[in-house]
């Protein structure tokens, strides 16, 4: 799948999509371009200004979340659930590489990374409020 196309499945998977913590924040996508994983931790590195970057394994990531949602007896979030469990099989359907980084402590800005087979890089930027 080329980029662009990637880009628009990604648009239509967030559209109206939230992460909910304390507070709910929209999945906001960014093109890196291409990157070296060097290049990567040292953009999130830099974007991390409130505190050290820690990656986690994005399946991790979404199976917590996913559970979460799953647990919840809101219409809404079951909807998003199965959302959020479609946008996890894309990304890792059409990515080489795929990590989660959290950065801060109370607000936590969150970067959901891809690299594509060709080297490109998609980042999908939220933030979680835990108190």
């Amino acid at each position: 799948m080329d980029i662009k196309s990637i880009k628009r499945s990604l648009t239509d998977l967030t559209r109206g999509l939230q992460y909910s913590s304390e507070s709910d924040f929209p999945l906001l996508l960014s093109d890196w371009g291409q990157m070296e994983p060097a290049a990567i931790q040292k953009k999130i590195a830099q974007a991390c200004k409130n505190g050290k970057a820690v990656s986690l394994p994005a399946n991790e990531f979404f199976d917590r979340y996913i559970k979460r949602l799953e647990r919840s007896s809101d219409a809404v979030l079951a909807a998003d659930a199965a959302r959020y469990k479609a946008l996890q099989e894309f990304l890792v359907t059409n990515s080489s590489s795929l990590l989660v980084w959290r950065c801060g402590t109370t607000r936590i800005d969150i970067y959901i990374v891809m690299t594509t087979v060709n080297g490109h890089v998609l980042a999908l930027k939220t933030t979680a409020i835990e108190t």
